[in-house]
């Protein structure tokens, strides 16, 4: 009898932690519907310009601004944001729901992705585009990381802006395109 109910107990016990090692699926929309944020930003920017940028930098107690020369910018950095946050990886397939708004008054559409998953490193993605000539006008993502959330916001030709939040301590550097 006692053995009998040890083999039950470890039959369940194997059920139960076979169902919990399982990987969790998700109801989102197909990856194919995903944007390449790496994309996005090399189609959007043309880092090889020789163009002459501001940087504004802000912190709790200051403010700093100085100017930057193309070869000067922290392109590894930029690059490093955007490729993190990129969606467009095979794993996360159905992890994002995507709505889309269109607003008739400013005739722009907004494709808004928000993560499903709990444990996604990307939490969300907002792209804003003209109806009318499909041009993006913004970009905008945010990820949380080990208690570190980053929100990036994107508008090709006119900034960039990368801000850092950790507790009590909140940065923000932002990238402006000189005319």
């Amino acid at each position: 009898m006692l053995n009998k109910l040890i083999k039950y107990t470890l039959c369940f016990s194997l059920v139960i932690l076979f169902f919990a090692c399982k990987e969790e699926t998700y109801n989102g929309d197909k990856l194919i519907n995903y944007p390449d944020l790496n994309q996005i930003l090399q189609n959007e920017w043309d880092m090889d310009s020789t163009v002459v940028y501001w940087k504004v930098s802000k912190n709790k107690s200051t403010t700093d601004s100085l100017q930057l020369s193309a070869d000067a910018m922290p392109w590894d950095e930029i690059k490093e944001a955007f490729n993190k946050a990129n969606i467009q990886r095979k794993e996360l397939n159905l992890h994002y729901a995507i709505d889309i708004m269109n607003d008739s008054m400013s005739n722009t559409m907004t494709l808004f992705y928000k993560t499903l998953a709990p444990k996604d490193y990307t939490r969300s993605i907002s792209i804003v585009s003209s109806t009318e000539s499909n041009e993006m006008s913004s970009l905008y993502f945010e990820t949380l990381d080990k208690g570190v959330t980053q929100k990036v916001l994107f508008a090709p030709y006119r900034f960039l802006q990368m801000q850092n939040i950790e507790r009590e301590e909140h940065s923000v550097v932002t990238y402006y395109f000189t005319e």
